[in-house]
């Protein structure tokens, strides 16, 4: 697999991802809890299904205070365009809810301390802790530039050196957007920060947006932890 000095390497084949960011909402907490679930315990039973949850951010230092995640083993399933009434049927009635949502495939393309990428299924506990980066970026700036220098533009490098010694702190894993229904992040960052305690992790995450952002490039980034929700295959 040809791998660049930034290490962004091919894709796998068989893996496909989700994410879906939600602008911060006005409906309760509860209710968007429970229109999350409908929709997780749904997608739980198509084909192609390996695991999904829900990031809820802690603090209020994040556009995005709610991202779900989901990885499958193809692209053939009905969140990624596959005719399916019921699947449509259930995002008509989200609209209800005055939701601004951001739903996005995206492809696993580079880990910043360059190891290989595997098949992992993406499962974790519900202690686990995350850093999710949020890049937008205007369309002049092209994927190459994005790509060769995604470890500083998205302050990944900030988060890896600041926290070299910490052992709580995982690799910083780039997904690149493939198609989006309503597109605005064109690349994710996510960084798993184990049992990072939530006053450490908010500091960590304002120190990064106190970064400055490069021209044309902007990043919001949040410490989220999993929502008790979570779904996996069921064998």
């Amino acid at each position: 697999m040809a791998q660049k000095s930034s290490n962004v390497v091919t894709p796998l084949g068989n893996r496909v991802y989700l994410f879906n960011y939600f602008e911060r909402i006005s409906m309760e907490e509860p209710a968007f809890v429970d229109f999350w679930s409908d929709a997780a315990k749904y997608i739980q039973t198509k084909d192609h299904f390996i695991s999904t949850h829900l990031h809820q951010g802690i603090g209020n230092n994040s556009r995005f205070n709610w991202v779900n995640f989901a990885a499958f083993d193809s692209n053939d399933v009905c969140c990624f365009g596959k005719p399916d009434p019921a699947w449509g049927e259930r995002m008509k009635n989200a609209s209800s809810y005055k939701l601004t949502a951001y739903p996005g495939q995206y492809e696993e393309i580079a880990s910043y301390r360059g190891d290989q990428l595997s098949e992992d299924d993406k499962t974790r506990p519900d202690t686990a802790r995350f850093l999710l980066t949020a890049v937008v970026a205007e369309d002049s700036v092209s994927k190459d530039a994005l790509e060769t220098n995604w470890r500083a533009w998205t302050k990944a490098d900030y988060v890896q050196q600041s926290k070299k010694n910490d052992p709580n702190l995982q690799d910083s894993i780039l997904y690149r957007m493939v198609k989006a229904r309503n597109p605005l992040v064109r690349y994710t960052v996510r960084t798993e920060l184990k049992n990072m305690s939530d006053e450490d992790g908010i500091a960590l995450a304002d120190a990064v947006n106190q970064q400055a952002d490069a021209q044309g490039v902007q990043t919001f980034t949040a410490f989220y932890k999993i929502h008790t929700n979570m779904y996996y295959k069921k064998e």
